[in-house]
């Protein structure tokens, strides 16, 4: 078996991992973290937030442009590329940038919820 044959088959494997724990992990912290606060010190909210949702909330900013780009031709002829690009892009970096930090509900500047 070549390299590039050994390469596609680690990432299929990675992406098919990876798909079948994002949603069970997904309802676990819809469950816990986000539904409660868990964490009664606003300092570890705010070096969670920092450390680990931002970078995701990037990365899956990253995906949604990616998301939207793939999907521009389908939403061209329906007419709705601008809500696409809102639900795909403008949200996610919305969370990621413009949230205060430590804080998972509130997004904006008038801290309308997420």
């Amino acid at each position: 078996m070549n390299m590039s044959g050994r390469f596609a088959k680690s990432v299929t494997l990675c992406l098919l991992t990876a798909s079948l724990t994002a949603g069970p992990a997904a309802l676990w912290a819809a469950d816990s973290a986000f539904d409660t606060n868990w964490a009664a010190d606003p300092g570890a909210n705010m070096l969670e937030d920092i450390a680990v949702v931002r970078p995701l909330s990037l990365v899956a900013s990253a995906l949604g442009i990616g998301a939207w780009v793939v999907g521009l031709p389908f939403s061209l002829p329906g007419g709705n590329p601008g809500e696409a690009a809102s639900e795909l892009i403008g949200k996610p970096l919305e969370y990621t940038f413009a949230r205060p930090v430590g804080t998972w509900r509130e997004c904006g500047y008038d801290r309308h919820p997420c």
